[in-house]
Formats: C-alpha cells, structure tokens, sequence
C-alpha cells in the first residue's frame, strides 16, 4: 500500500459502506462522521487502510442484500476471485458457507468462531453486522489466516484422537460383553437362571433395583451386566463401596466439593460420584453401611436427582439409574431403626434376591472347571485337573463366601500344587474336614449363619494382621479391601491390638 497519495480502488471505512474509487478526502471525511469529534489525520487514514490490506486477515464487506461490496486482497486470494471481480456479486455465490446474513437477521455480532472452508482449511471468523438508526446497512467479516498452521494440526490430532476414540470404545464394548454380559454369568441352575431373566426384564428400564444376596454370590457382577444392557450402557458405571466411605467425608466423596469447601480439599474443587454418574449407573454396594445422616442425603438425590456440592450454594442436577446391593437384611435394619424406612422403599423398587452357591447344586461342578481354567489362561500355564478325592472336598464344603471363596480356594490351590494336577493336600486346610483346624459350618443349628460368618470373618482378619505383623495397611492389602473398611470391620468384630498379638488363628 502507498504511503501517500490515492488509496487502493477497494476500501472502507469504520461502520459505512465503502464503494469504489473513493478519494483519500472522502475517506477521511465519512471517518470524521462516524467517529465525531476525534480528529483523524493522514496516519490514521493509513493504518486503516494498512488494516484492510494486510496480507493476515482477509476482510469482506457486504450491503444489505448480502453483495460484496469489498473484498480484501488476501480474501480475493483465498477464494480464489480475480482483481476486483466480486464487486457487487451474492457473497455466496463467492463463498458458499459464509453467515454475514444470519448476523444480519440477529443484529449480534458473532467472535473468534472457529470455521472450516473446502480443503479442510481451518480459519478464524469474525462477523459483524453494520447498524445505524436500527436500519441495517450490512455487515463485514474477518478471516484470520496467521499462525493457524497450528490450529489445522490440531484440527488433523483431533480428528485421529477421535477416530482412535471411537476405535478403543468398540475394543472396550467388546471386553465389557466378554466380561459383564449376562450370558457370562455362569450357571444352569433354576434359581440363578430365574434371577438372570428378571434381571434382562428390569435391565433396559430406570427402575431402582436392590439387589440382595450373600458375601460373594456375585452382586457386583449382575450391576455390571444391567448397565451394560440398559440404555445407559455407554454412560458411566459408578461403583461405591458405602463400607470403605468415611462417615465424616461422605458428603464430600457423594456429592462433590467446592474449592475452599474445607482444610486438605483439593484446590480446584471435586465433582461428586453422582455427579460423575450423570447419564450412566451409580451402584451402591453395601448399602446398610452408611450413616443415617447420609441415608437421609441419599434419599433426596433419589427423589430430586438434585444435590448441593459442600462449600456450593447452587444446586447440581444427576440424570442417573440406581442400582443398590446389601448382603444385610434391610427390612430387619428398618424395623430396629438402624436404617430409613423411607430410603429402603426408595431404593427396593425391584429386588432381586441372588441365591447363595449352596442352593444352586450342580452350578458348583461348573464354577469350579471354570476357576481352574481362568487361573491357567490368566497366568500363560497349562491347564490343571482335581484329583477326586480333591473334587469330592469341594462339593462337600458348605462355601459360606459363595463363588469368590471358591475362586480364592482354587487360585491357592493352583499356585500350591506342584504338579499337573491339585490334590487334596493342595486344598486350603480349612476346607477339608479331615485335615481342618479351624471351625466348620455347623450342621446342628447351634449357629447361625451369619454368626458363623462373622467367627470366620474375625479369624481371616487376625491371621492377616498377624502375618502382617499388625500392619493394617498390609493387612488389608493382603485381604483385598479398603483400610477403611478393615477398621470399620476390626471395630464390628471387637477385635483389639492385644488380641491381634495373642492369637493364632488357623484360617491360612
């Protein structure tokens, strides 16, 4: 552009139309108008025109029936039009995507929008409509072209992330059908074979359901095969352990927290699970563990699906399916006061009753082939085989953790014989009757059940504290569950530091 003398044929100025072959004097007196009382000189003449001009950014001027009526060099460039030949042409008929008439329509000017032209070219838009007197005159528009290199190969990475995205979603699909589908959930019994066809019933709807069942029987597995089968399945599966929640932070784990809510908390705050639930399932595994107090938090979210974060004043909203698992009975805890009424009804829309291994007979054969299969296929080792007299111990046990005790009994058992086949010396002490120490379930009704649970609960707990030399950290590493919950256990089974030194118990 010339420092002096007369402008380029194609110009503009400020908020009026530019036409052809205005002279440097007509610019600078409809600049004089539009920007009243400020003086303009020839510099800012220049810059203006500088402006236009420069080989960055591309401008473009239209009236109100959307004609160009400027086109900056660099723009003419771009769109591939000769010297002046877009004077007076339909804007989309030079390009096609342009939205200078939707800012028209709106009157709102539109910034920084990021827009892609033919060739997969990545540019930064602005538009801008032209407005005097609530008439509009036209509008113009920006195209940024420097350092958007960088923004096509970002546009490019984005692209191969999401195709690798979308790759790694089907792989992941298939794993979760390979792993949680309910034809995965072995057994040919009619009591499990019942329980998995109302659970395909109940799967595809966002009824709450409870699920009920014993330590082990497979809780967690049938949540993981509703959610994958509902509508829900590529939204989140949220799993919490009410047990290994602390009643002090639960509020704080449930429902998220705001930066500053506390002392320690995280400096950018912490969205809740249930917010993290939103559009998948949240299963709350060992229900009956939580506080009163958070029961009665709980139940609001289950009615509104609406919490307040700790430390926030504003509500959030959870669009989320409940799915809720206890190997308590819950109507005994409502009737004792130990757990809300009006929660339990809440959350006990469907229940579904998971039947203990015991009362599924022939369903114990199959667990136990598939066991020894897995551990092999796991581990890259050659499949084992059970000597008789080893499988006829296993059919006889009474199983009172159901199918994982019985997946833990056969790993220990692989791993501890030293041959291509498990004997029955290979076998956990505790489960034979001839060679165990510790107690067995008792078959003359002098204990119940669930006291015989708890005896053998308290023992495997001792012996890991003792093994560990009372460190509960390694301890409860050793039994596979929280720290949190190993306390809350110790504390529930009366089990003290003295006794932790004095005992010897036989469940190893």
């Amino acid at each position: 552009m010339r420092s002096s003398g007369r402008l380029p044929q194609e110009a503009v100025c400020g908020t009026l139309i530019f036409m052809k072959l205005m002279t440097d004097q007509e610019i600078a007196r409809r600049i004089s108008e539009a920007f009243g009382r400020y003086p303009v000189t020839d510099v800012a003449v220049e810059m203006l025109c500088h402006n236009l001009q420069n080989p960055y950014e591309g401008y473009i001027i239209v009236d109100d029936q959307d004609r160009i009526l400027f086109l900056s060099d660099a723009n003419e460039k771009f769109f591939g039009v000769g010297d002046g030949g877009s004077f007076l042409k339909q804007n989309k008929e030079v390009n096609p995507t342009s939205h200078l008439d939707r800012v028209m329509r709106s009157g709102k000017a539109e910034v920084g929008e990021v827009a892609e032209f033919p060739g997969r070219q990545i540019r930064i838009v602005s538009r801008f409509p032209l407005v005097r007197g609530g008439k509009v005159l036209g509008a113009y528009g920006k195209v940024v072209f420097a350092n958007v290199d960088r923004l096509n190969r970002l546009t490019r990475e984005i692209d191969e992330l999401q195709l690798r995205l979308k790759v790694a979603e089907e792989e992941l699909s298939a794993l979760k059908s390979a792993r949680y589908a309910f034809d995965k959930i072995i057994g040919e019994s009619p009591g499990i074979r019942a329980v998995v066809e109302m659970a395909q019933r109940v799967c595809r709807s966002d009824a709450s359901v409870l699920l009920t069942g014993e330590t082990g029987t497979g809780k967690e597995m049938f949540a993981n095969a509703m959610h994958f089968h509902s509508h829900r399945a590529t939204g989140p599966f949220v799993r919490i352990n009410c047990a290994a929640v602390s009643d002090d932070l639960a509020e704080a784990e449930f429902f998220g927290y705001k930066r500053g809510a506390f002392t320690g908390a995280n400096p950018d705050g912490k969205p809740g699970l249930f917010r993290q639930a939103h559009g998948g399932t949240i299963f709350l595994d060992e229900i009956h563990d939580l506080s009163l107090r958070i029961q009665s938090k709980i139940l609001r979210v289950l009615q509104e699906k609406e919490f307040t974060p700790v430390g926030g004043v504003e509500v959030e909203r959870a669009d989320f399916r409940l799915i809720a698992a206890t190997n308590q009975d819950l109507s005994r805890l409502v009737r004792e006061g130990k757990f809300r009424g009006d929660l339990y009804f809440r959350i006990n829309r469907v229940p579904i009753r998971i039947p203990p291994l015991r009362e599924r007979g022939g369903d114990l054969l199959l667990f136990i082939s598939h066991f020894c299969r897995t551990v092999a296929a796991q581990n890259g080792q050659p499949e084992k085989s059970l000597a008789p007299d080893a499988l006829r111990v296993l059919l006889s046990y009474a199983w009172p953790g159901n199918v994982r005790e019985l997946a833990n009994v056969v790993e220990q058992a692989f791993w501890t014989s030293r041959t291509g086949r498990i004997e029955r010396e290979d076998l956990p002490a505790y489960v034979d009757p001839k060679r165990r120490s510790g107690p067995a379930y008792p078959a003359d009704g002098r204990e119940s059940l669930s006291e015989f649970l708890s005896r053998i609960e308290k023992e495997a707990i001792l012996a890991s504290l003792r093994a560990e030399g009372g460190n509960r950290s390694r301890a409860a590493m050793r039994l596979r569950i929280h720290r949190t919950q190993l306390y809350k256990k110790m504390k529930k089974l009366g089990i003290d530091h003295g006794e932790i030194e004095t005992s010897s118990p036989s469940f190893v």
